[in-house]
């Protein structure tokens, strides 16, 4: 009987950590951009504070935020996503830069 009420009580707080965990990573979303380049090329950047994830047809890249003389610039050293604000530029090691690349906005 004393297993019963045990059980219980852990169930409910189990069930409680759970909602504020999906309640925290509710919060820290960022936005999704979509981005259409010039000579058809696609791809996805979600922005967090400090960081992005891109992902396109060949993987999802961890970028972290890097010095840049304008725009923001995001790199993890094989990889660089540049935000000029209309227009983005992606770069990746042993490839031609892609460019003219325009940000659709997903969510707010």
């Amino acid at each position: 009987m004393i297993a019963k009420h045990i059980r219980l009580p852990a169930l409910i707080l189990l069930l409680a950590a759970t909602t504020v965990a999906n309640v925290t990573r509710a919060g820290d979303a960022g936005e999704t951009t979509d981005y259409a380049c010039a000579h058809g090329e696609r791809f996805t950047v979600e922005t967090r504070t400090g960081h992005l994830r891109l992902r396109d047809g060949s993987g999802v890249f961890a970028l972290s935020s890097a010095p840049a003389e304008r725009g923001e610039r995001y790199t993890d050293g094989n990889t660089v996503f540049w935000d000029l604000g209309e227009e983005a530029i992606l770069e990746r090691r042993g490839r031609s830069a892609i460019t003219g690349c325009k940000p659709r906005l997903v969510n707010l």
